[in-house]
């Protein structure tokens, strides 16, 4: 990857590298705006993700309670520590190397200011976004329509569905130390291979190629991030 980036880098210049960035954060926009309304759809719209918060417990509790939390062994992610982090955010943001790079691309001032703004704002905007794509997919996939009990569906899927149940239900103690341990590795493995296994489920049956398209973008965003 570094022998990669280097090389693109030296050969294009920052021109190459504007021009790439640009390009993937298109592709970025557009799918996302395609996938979202595809998913709340099959997971059966904004009310029934509304009327399933029991899937999970504190799925739809993000500042509202200072139960909800990252972990069950975190700090609780409450309005004090929602705003340390926004604090810590702003000011540690315009310090960082790589802000000297993007703001010195603009040919002008009011350029670096207007891009910096709107591209910041914008990937604000597209993580709301993506945080409804993860809601959809806990309902998708969790709620009583899964998946993962179709007629058909494996074996191992109808037991894997019951041990998230399980792991997102959050009562676990009565389980051994064992089982909560087995059950949080299982959560946390699906949700490592989550964005890419509802992918397959919900472009399956669009044209061919799209699938490597939405592939192409993450493995950009990731040269893109890496580049910079």
């Amino acid at each position: 990857m570094v022998v990669l980036l280097l090389g693109c880098g030296l050969l294009g210049g920052l021109r190459a590298g504007i021009l790439i960035g640009c390009v993937q954060g298109v592709m970025r926009v557009g799918l996302t705006l395609f996938l979202l309304p595809v998913l709340l759809w099959k997971a059966g719209g904004f009310g029934t993700i509304h009327g399933s918060a029991g899937l999970k417990t504190g799925m739809l509790d993000f500042v509202s309670s200072s139960e909800a939390g990252l972990d069950r062994l975190t700090e609780p992610f409450s309005p004090v520590y929602l705003l340390m982090l926004s604090d810590a955010g702003l000011c540690g943001l315009i310090v960082q190397p790589h802000i000297m790079v993007l703001c010195g691309a603009g040919r002008r001032e009011r350029d670096a200011r207007l891009g910096f703004t709107v591209g910041s704002l914008l990937k604000r905007f597209l993580g709301i976004l993506w945080a409804f794509c993860a809601l959809g997919c806990i309902v998708w996939y969790l709620g009583p329509d899964s998946l993962l009990q179709q007629t058909g569906a494996p074996v191992e899927d109808v037991q894997l569905l019951q041990d998230l149940r399980q792991a997102a239900s959050g009562d676990l103690q009565s389980q051994s130390a064992q089982e909560v341990y087995r059950l949080n590795k299982l959560n946390a493995k699906f949700a490592d291979r989550l964005f890419g296994r509802a992918l397959r489920d919900l472009l399956d049956g669009f044209p061919p190629g799209l699938l490597g398209l939405v592939a192409a973008m993450v493995v950009a965003s990731a040269v893109s991030h890496c580049e910079t």
